[in-house]
């Protein structure tokens, strides 16, 4: 299915910021293997995706701009498709994003340049730190700071 879902996505010419949304909805059906069953649903199309995000963005445009980061593209995407509200945001932070960003990445590589996609990301380990030192105390009076030695 998810091949079938890849060639319905390619099968739409698209240009501007719309492929680049075909794109995205690309490497979020290779990340996930449940997106190529939402991609497949009959009325559901990279356009309509894009719309949804297009109308999200006028209600919450400031002034004349209107900013959407890729993760809350996705969201928007992702419940344009028809995934559940309440499990968008767990697969973006529990590492979707991540992996759809390096899905997107890989087709941007150097040629000749090795693919190292970390499929399950990890939190990096803690740094070891040494303790403070407490500086040493060097003996000296206020005396030691006489105006006229300023002057």
């Amino acid at each position: 299915m998810k091949e079938e879902a890849i060639q319905k996505i390619e099968n739409k010419k698209c240009e501007g910021p719309v492929a680049e949304l075909q794109q995205m909805i690309m490497c979020w059906v290779e990340a996930d293997e449940r997106a190529a069953g939402l991609i497949m649903a009959e009325n559901k199309t990279v356009a309509g995706a894009y719309k949804a995000m297009e109308d999200v963005a006028r209600k919450e445009k400031n002034g004349s701009h209107a900013v959407i980061d890729p993760p809350k593209a996705m969201a928007i995407t992702m419940e344009y498709y028809g995934m559940a509200k309440d499990d968008i945001q767990k697969e973006l932070e529990g590492g979707l994003m991540h992996r759809i960003i390096m899905a997107y990445a890989t087709r941007w590589k150097p040629y000749g340049a090795p693919v190292e996609i970390t499929t399950n990301p990890q939190p990096a380990a803690d740094i070891p730190q040494e303790p403070a030192k407490e500086p040493e105390a060097k003996g000296f009076s206020l005396d030691d700071f006489s105006m006229e030695d300023m002057l």
